[in-house]
């Protein structure tokens, strides 16, 4: 088998190709999946240099996620068998030919969907679910601010918010940006480059919002509180304004700004507003979240409800390229490396 390994720090160049002997299940309910396509994540960018604490230590292979055909199983499986076409949460190593899941972890892909949209699939949209309906509990008419909109999570977000007859507003980083979250049911796009959203959505609705989805982070916590509605809520899942060739510095970079994210719960309790953190890796072995919110987004997928939006596909060898397209927020929807 080929893998794509990270043995050191740095820069896309460490992106290694390698040849090394193929993997068989280890336990009962391990899935040996021949993969065909892989999702690429921002988070991939942070672990390659460094900033990413759940993240294995050198040398690893990156990679949450996969779509392919099922090559063998352990003795305990029973979901799925050899020669399913599947897709699968893989908590690393799915940047490869052949990669190892478990079966609570591996799904059916759905009828007539190709590799690459099975491999859009479960980050994105169980980060999407879970932070709209588990964490905010978004009902039908809310308000909902979604940072960074156009991206794979922020798309899923926008089709979930829909589903509940949401008004959505999102911020992206550019007019053409803008003019498709407005296409696929944003009421307003704010350009960030040109806008400051506080302002912007002051003059559209100066109650404010009900619920912010935050990939951002930093200044934009701060700024999130200001067009918070009285019983609102912000959901923080990432940290996508770090700047990759500063990753390194983003502890003096946090203590800088460490005033933006000193909340006080006295202004939390008046104004009754929430602050709630989320990320799926600590949650990994919570089998009944992730089996429970993934049977509702394949029901929904399955009726045409929610249909992955794949940005830009790239090759095994352009990782390197994949990574980049990525870090200079060019993606609208979900980056693709396809691996066979």
């Amino acid at each position: 088998m080929r893998q794509i390994a990270i043995t050191k720090y740095g820069g896309a160049d460490v992106l290694n190709i390698e040849d090394v002997p193929d993997i068989s299940p280890e336990e009962d309910d391990d899935v040996i999946v021949e993969v065909k396509s892989a999702g690429v994540n921002f988070a991939d960018t942070l672990m390659r240099v460094g900033f990413y604490p759940e993240a294995p230590p050198v040398p690893f292979v990156p990679g949450y996620e996969c779509s392919g055909v099922v090559r063998e199983v352990g003795s305990g499986v029973k979901k799925v068998k050899s020669g399913d076409r599947v897709f699968c949460l893989t908590k690393f190593g799915s940047y490869a030919t052949l990669s190892r899941a478990k079966e609570n972890k591996t799904f059916m892909l759905p009828e007539n969907f190709s590799f690459q949209k099975g491999a859009a699939i479960p980050i994105n949209y169980l980060t999407a679910w879970m932070a709209l309906n588990e964490c905010a509990r978004i009902r039908e008419n809310e308000h909902i601010l979604i940072h960074s909109c156009a991206g794979g999570v922020g798309l899923a977000a926008v089709q979930i918010a829909k589903d509940k007859k949401c008004v959505l507003y999102g911020t992206v980083g550019s007019d053409e940006k803008c003019s498709y979250i407005r296409s696929v049911g944003v009421e307003h796009p704010i350009n960030y480059r040109k806008q400051d959203f506080v302002d912007e959505i002051k003059k559209i609705n100066a109650e404010g919002v009900d619920v912010v989805l935050d990939s951002v982070g930093f200044e934009y916590l701060k700024k999130d509180r200001e067009i918070l509605k009285q019983g609102g809520k912000v959901i923080t899942y990432g940290l996508s304004g770090i700047k990759i060739g500063e990753a390194k510095n983003i502890i003096s970079k946090w203590l800088k700004m460490r005033k933006n994210y000193l909340i006080n719960p006295i202004s939390l309790i008046f104004k009754n507003h929430g602050f709630i953190g989320l990320n799926l890796l600590p949650m990994w072995d919570k089998n009944e979240f992730f089996m429970d919110a993934m049977e509702k987004i394949l029901e929904k997928i399955k009726k045409g409800v929610f249909d992955p939006v794949i940005s830009k596909e790239f090759s095994f060898e352009d990782v390197a390229k994949a990574h980049g397209f990525i870090e200079g927020r060019k993606n609208i929807g979900k980056v693709i490396l396809n691996i066979e």
